[in-house]
């Protein structure tokens, strides 16, 4: 059983890390949206737009694995919500945690650089 955890926690990890890749990417593609809206570009920002679909969609495929693989542990640990392990007996827990944290704090500025281009193609629309 251990072992199988380990397994799991090991890539889940993997699978946040190559996560926090593709949002990476997408903060910065958001980022290059700002001027292209301010230049009126729609063309640029057209592409910009595809590019971060892209991203949305392998990030679609990686969450989708990571639950498979989330709900394999869940069962394996006898537990309902990963809150419950017990990082003393699951040391990847750790780890996982740490990767989730990164992912937010990503996402959470992507959202914030999303709230200000939206305002700004308001504007411009006005």
């Amino acid at each position: 059983m251990a072992n199988d955890s380990m397994n799991y926690f090991g890539k889940m990890t993997e699978l946040l890390v190559t996560k926090r890749a593709l949002l990476a990417e997408m903060l910065e593609l958001t980022r290059e949206q700002t001027p292209a809206i301010e230049e009126g570009s729609l063309d640029k920002l057209q592409k910009l737009i595809e590019e971060k679909q892209k991203r949305i969609d392998g990030i679609d495929r990686l969450d989708a694995e990571f639950t498979a693989h989330m709900e394999k542990l869940k069962a394996t640990a006898g537990v309902k919500d990963l809150s419950e392990l017990d990082a003393a007996r699951f040391p990847g827990a750790r780890e996982l945690k740490h990767a989730t944290a990164e992912i937010m704090s990503i996402v959470e500025e992507i959202s914030s650089v999303e709230k200000i281009n939206s305002a700004k193609s308001k504007e411009l629309l006005e």
